[in-house]
């Protein structure tokens, strides 16, 4: 998921593995309070931004729902 969202650090992470994704988290929330202003101001974003977010919230649900199912809500 944070390759869809920073497809710039791709190398970055395969090379470090996911573990180094903690480095990004400043970007991942400059990337996407970027997104929520643009959103916002009503600013038509370009379809590969509109796909790359689709695709991750996409993949923010599998990933909500498969910790539904490991940790089921007492």
């Amino acid at each position: 998921m944070v390759k869809l969202a920073l497809p710039h650090q791709s190398k970055n992470i395969d090379e470090f593995g996911v573990s180094s994704c903690h480095y990004l988290l400043e970007e991942l929330e400059t990337k996407m309070l970027e997104s929520f202003s643009v959103t916002l101001n009503g600013d038509v974003a370009d379809s590969e931004s509109l796909e790359r977010a689709a695709k991750i919230i996409s993949q923010s649900e599998a990933l909500l729902k498969e910790a539904q199912v490991a940790q089921p809500i007492a």
